[in-house]
């Protein structure tokens, strides 16, 4: 039994030296311990119908993949986090999306929306050396999560322990979550549409923007050109026309306080990726061809002899 204690109040001392160390970094970067901030997802093409659909407020108009843009792969397993509340780390191996922060980036297990207690852990490269040392646990705010990509906050920066070492990587379709894109009606004249990312649906809507040089029914929403006829009772004819790629929205969160979990809102805006150019290594020049005119060496060698005999002038010595 004083064994066990032994051990526990050896790694209580480490957390507490490393929770030190750590806040004396933050306070010299100026790091807030709670923070909201923003999560930037790529979209995939739209799953939409060919045809236009006749949608009401709140109607979906067509479907969204969406994932994280920027992730990271564990080389170590990440510890246990006793406060605020029993949180695993993740383990060697996993990905973790990065979520944007004031100053600076923090990497996130996906969460699992389907649990009671969905929190998870959030690691931070304070010092910049490769390596995880701070770490937070995500804060959904009232209610259930309602999306794996989307904490409401990210609370509790502290020190983990230790190092854990991470790479880049990259997200392939099973990291896509689900999405859709409702119809929210008509304001001042001008289409209004909402985002959903699997449960989550973003507090703000926004309008379909004007295209220079279309059609007056014609508009984009989140890089998707449509065509939209406003229609009696609220209704619209909603039609896509086409998709830019690289698309891509950030969503954000604001409003989270301690003392009022539930006055987060969301809000969505887009953004376009641009292409990661391709470096190609130039081709071997070619070997030099004989020019058209150029008397092949070969050929001028072999008939030089012949030419000389020819026109070589004959022996006229009349003394033989």
């Amino acid at each position: 039994m004083s064994g066990m204690i032994s051990t526990s109040l050896r790694v209580s001392n480490v957390l507490l030296v490393a929770a030190a160390l750590l806040s004396q970094t933050a306070q010299a970067e100026k790091l807030r311990r709670a923070e909201q901030g923003d999560v930037r997802l790529e979209l995939a093409d739209p799953i939409a119908a060919e045809a236009p659909v006749t949608v009401r407020s709140g109607e979906t108009v067509w479907q969204e993949r969406a994932r994280p843009v920027d992730w990271v792969r564990l080389l170590d397993s990440a510890p246990l986090r006793i406060r605020p509340g029993r949180t695993l780390g993740p383990e060697a191996g996993s990905l973790l999306f990065a979520y944007d922060l004031s100053r600076g980036q923090a990497y996130c297990a996906p969460i699992d929306i389907d649990k009671a207690i969905a929190r998870v852990q959030c690691l931070r490269d304070v010092d910049g050396d490769g390596t995880f040392e701070g770490g937070y646990v995500t804060d959904t705010g009232s209610g259930m999560p309602e999306s794996r990509y989307l904490p409401a906050m990210l609370r509790g920066l502290t020190g983990i322990g230790t190092k854990v070492r991470y790479e880049p990587a990259n997200a392939g379709p099973e990291q896509d979550a689900k999405g859709e894109v409702l119809f929210a009606g008509m304001h001042k004249g001008r289409p209004q549409f909402r985002l959903r990312i699997e449960r989550e649906l973003i507090d703000e809507p926004f309008a379909c923007e004007p295209i220079e040089g279309g059609a007056a029914d014609e508009c984009s929403v989140l890089d998707v050109q449509v065509s939209v006829q406003p229609m009696q009772n609220g209704s619209a004819q909603v039609q896509v026309l086409s998709a830019n790629p690289g698309r891509g929205v950030i969503i954000s969160n604001v409003g989270l306080t301690r003392r009022k979990s539930d006055a987060s809102r969301t809000n969505v805006r887009s953004f376009t990726r641009k292409p990661i150019p391709v470096e190609t290594t130039p081709a071997a020049p070619a070997p030099d061809a004989p020019k058209p005119d150029a008397p092949n060496p070969a050929e001028t060698e072999a008939a030089t002899p012949d030419a000389e005999a020819a026109t070589q002038t004959p022996n006229t010595d009349s003394s033989s």
